[in-house]
């Protein structure tokens, strides 16, 4: 009996698989204007190894999260998302800068005051679904909608 106990729950295991919630995370980051600081702010990226990736997120994770944000200086812009596995309790949504958490609210604070650079936008998506937090380019996301929207058209005129 306690034999069968165990087989069955190893089939168990293997059938419900895991659990833990699949998130995209690293940074994708893109700059125009002086090419002495874009090049040095893109070697810097390639050194660190930040790639959009799938991971399977720690057990304590309870949402994905995907950070964009677009800072400027002078004849400089950059613009950057950074997406990440997050287990702070915020609801599935967009949100303004007022809804970060502390470490991530002093990181900008740290990165205007050390660089000069100011935020003139800055958004996050919170969402808790797996691979939600897809870094897709809105004009890819804006194509297929104008593209729904033209064969339903075509349909319903037919």
């Amino acid at each position: 009996m306690a034999r069968f106990l165990g087989i069955t729950t190893c089939l168990l295991a293997v059938i419900t698989g895991n659990t833990a919630l699949r998130c995209y995370v690293g940074n994708e980051i893109m700059c125009s204007g002086d090419n002495g600081v874009c090049e040095l702010l893109l070697q810097l990226n390639e050194i660190c190894d930040s790639d959009i990736r799938e991971v399977t997120c720690l057990s304590e994770a309870t949402n994905c999260r995907l950070i964009f944000a677009k800072l400027t200086q002078n004849r400089v812009t950059i613009t950057s998302r950074t997406a990440r596995c997050s287990d702070e309790p915020v609801d599935d949504g967009c949100y303004g800068q007022d809804r970060l958490i502390p470490s991530e609210q002093k990181a900008i604070e740290d990165t205007e005051k050390k660089t000069g650079f100011n935020y003139d936008e800055f958004g996050l998506c919170v969402c808790s679904s797996d691979l939600c937090n897809g870094v897709t380019p809105l004009s890819v996301h804006l194509a297929w909608i104008v593209v729904s929207l033209f064969v339903t058209a075509s349909i319903m005129l037919g």
